[in-house]
């Protein structure tokens, strides 16, 4: 997925507006916009800015994933490239998405039983 939609959704899925985020950064709402919209792109300060902003790593925003050696929270935890994939897919859904997956999940699980 492209850096732009990376961004939208890391703020859509916080609930925010585009406005809301631009001041909480000390940029302009146009600024801001022009990045979501793929016709600017933020500068090295600026995209560590936003990664550390919406807690992701610049990795994420840019790739929309985590590459495997790039992780070493990912690492740590010792998850499996498959793992990574499904935690990488489920941070790009919104609330509501994440909602229906999880009660899906549920429902998966208590068939297993």
């Amino acid at each position: 997925m492209a850096f732009n939609l990376n961004l939208r959704n890391a703020r859509v899925s916080m609930n925010l507006t585009q406005s809301q985020v631009a001041k909480q950064l000390g940029i302009s709402v146009s600024t801001y916009t022009k990045y979501e919209t793929a016709s600017n792109e933020p500068d090295l300060k600026m995209l560590v800015k936003l990664a550390d902003f919406y807690h992701l790593s610049v990795d994420f925003l840019l790739r929309g994933y985590v590459a495997l050696n790039d992780s070493k929270t990912a690492c740590d935890l010792q998850l499996s490239h498959e793992e990574i994939a499904l935690l990488t897919q489920y941070r790009c859904l919104d609330d509501v998405s994440k909602g229906r997956l999880l009660e899906r999940l549920t429902v998966l699980l208590e068939m297993t039983k």
